[in-house]
């Protein structure tokens, strides 16, 4: 028995270990389907499920209020689903997000072998396949789930273009920046970090104003007809969303001091009387600078504070969804991650190179919802690449053993 699992820890054949946690991912996303009532979505964002059936209902794409609330593609995605195999088959939408996911899981094994060459690439990606949260937010039909198989597969292509010098890898990976800006705008802000990343790490500098300009055509002309379509209805240029706006509101506000789950809305009502979508998004920001700048003190407390949400090991209980059960779940199994995280980190330092790209992932979305909401779910797109330095840490662990 112990020798079948080392050899399919090891597995050696690239097609058969892709097969093997495709299908392993598959299964047990499948299983879950048992534990959730497969006709109904739960947990959504309401407000995509508004664009959803404004889609469908022939009344475009809007919230019946805003007409650029979020990033287009996930609901797009969610509609022609629903459009081509029945608006009530809840079941086929869940099959294709888990389909998402397991692919997912393939992209970290990727990585991990054709980057990082580490023997324990399939533990990466079974390890995905296995865990109890990825499987969670692959079932329950929300946009994590494509957003981090686009920003999987993101950093395998930039990794890619780097490690073998091809730009049709940086191309591949600017259509992937694309579809993750049309899902989750939140990354655009990361765009400078991947510049100034090539920029230190190849040589020719002339090549990185290729491979950055081969990276960044796609993206924009993927974006364009979302920003086009935003300029003809609204009348002004909004690149991404609108969405945005609110979110800052929410989290800097003098009511989040007192908020148990970390932001407060209750001044919306007051800040955003009589006006359209476009002056809300500026009374929004307006609001939320002013309380930044008359409070310094207390903008830092909240910042400390969303840290500890965006790194907690459990989910917070005071949101009335997470069950306690969920929180020792979620703990359990990611409690490994995180003590093989700290092994894992410093040992990656050797591949400097590659895993630069991650760190500066990592802080940046940490730094971004230290300012913004944060909670584990906005966390989640990271896991893959936690796991990757997790197995980092394994690798070391049994080398040593070796030795010994």
């Amino acid at each position: 028995m112990k020798e079948k699992l080392n050899s399919i820890i090891y597995m050696q054949s690239k097609r058969k270990a892709i097969l093997f946690i495709f299908i392993t991912a598959l299964l047990f996303r499948l299983i879950g389907l048992f534990f959730v009532d497969i006709h109904n979505l739960e947990y959504g964002d309401l407000a995509y499920q508004t664009i959803v059936d404004n889609l469908l209902d022939g009344n475009g794409y809007t919230t019946g209020k805003y007409l650029a609330f979020r990033p287009p593609l996930f609901p797009l995605m969610h509609a022609g689903i629903l459009a081509v195999f029945g608006r009530d088959n809840i079941l086929a939408l869940r099959i294709f997000f888990i389909l998402i996911g397991s692919i997912t899981c393939v992209g970290l094994y990727l990585i991990a072998r054709d980057i990082f060459k580490l023997k324990l690439a399939m533990l990466a990606g079974l390890w995905l396949a296995l865990s109890p949260q990825h499987i969670w937010y692959n079932i329950h039909i929300l946009s994590e789930c494509p957003y981090t198989l686009f920003l999987v597969f993101l950093v395998y292509f930039l990794l890619k273009a780097v490690h073998k010098n091809k730009l049709v890898f940086s191309c591949t990976a600017g259509i992937l920046l694309g579809f993750s800006l049309l899902t989750r705008s939140i990354l655009a802000g990361f765009i400078p970090f991947i510049f100034l990343w090539i920029f230190i790490v190849c040589k020719n500098k002339l090549s990185v104003l290729k491979h950055f300009a081969v990276f960044l055509i796609p993206a924009l002309l993927i974006i364009s007809p979302w920003v086009v379509r935003n300029y003809m209805v609204l009348n002004t240029f909004i690149p991404f969303s609108t969405d945005g706006a609110e979110v800052f509101f929410y989290a800097n506000n003098p009511g989040v001091l007192h908020s148990e789950t970390g932001f407060c809305s209750k001044y919306s009502p007051e800040v955003t009387k009589g006006l359209g979508e476009i002056e809300i998004q500026r009374a929004y920001y307006n609001f939320g600078l002013n309380f930044i700048r008359n409070n310094p003190d207390e903008f830092l407390r909240n910042a400390m504070d969303r840290f500890i949400q965006f790194w907690r090991p459990f989910p917070n209980v005071k949101f009335p969804q997470v069950k306690p059960v969920y929180a020792i779940v979620y703990f359990l199994s990611y409690l490994p991650v995180l003590i093989l995280l700290f092994i894992g980190m410093p040992l990656s330092f050797r591949h400097l190179k590659y895993t630069g790209l991650i760190y500066l992932l990592i802080i940046y979305c940490t730094g971004v919802h230290m300012v913004l909401l944060a909670c584990i779910r906005y966390r989640e797109p990271l896991m893959p690449f936690l796991i990757l330095f997790a197995v980092f840490g394994i690798t070391s662990l049994t080398q040593n053993g070796k030795r010994a």
